[in-house]
């Protein structure tokens, strides 16, 4: 397999990842979230790589850098498009997440307040004198 086609690869798995990732913001499985993101982690090295092996056989192998190039900038622009969507549905779900915790806030406050005009603060003791 060629270097093009090890890195093509690549990015068909990230993609992978990075739908699944959108797919578990989505549900709020934070774990699997962070799954996604580690896979893409170890990911990157292999791109790296991958891609400095496609520059030797661009540079040896007389190949077409600019159409190679533009090939690759489709997944590329893909993978960008992707991870941009994953970063709106994080920032929504962090909204999401905030306007639950003023909820919580509130309806905490309103406990507090319901709870001081019921119960007394000490206990009332009542004293004979006889």
């Amino acid at each position: 397999m060629s270097a093009q086609e090890n890195l093509v690869s690549l990015y068909q798995q990230w993609k992978k990842w990075t739908e699944d990732e959108g797919s578990a913001i989505q549900a709020g499985t934070w774990p699997q979230v962070s799954l996604c993101q580690n896979a893409k982690s170890n990911l990157q090295q292999e791109i790296i790589v991958q891609s400095e092996a496609l520059n030797a056989e661009i540079d040896t192998g007389g190949l077409d850098r600019p159409l190679i190039e533009s090939q690759l900038r489709g997944h590329i622009a893909e993978l960008i498009r992707l991870e941009l969507r994953n970063g709106e549905l994080l920032a929504a779900q962090g909204k999401n997440l905030g306007t639950r915790a003023q909820e919580l806030n509130r309806n905490s406050h309103n406990l507090r307040q319901v709870h001081r005009a019921y119960c007394t603060a000490a206990p009332i003791h009542w004293h004979s004198y006889s």
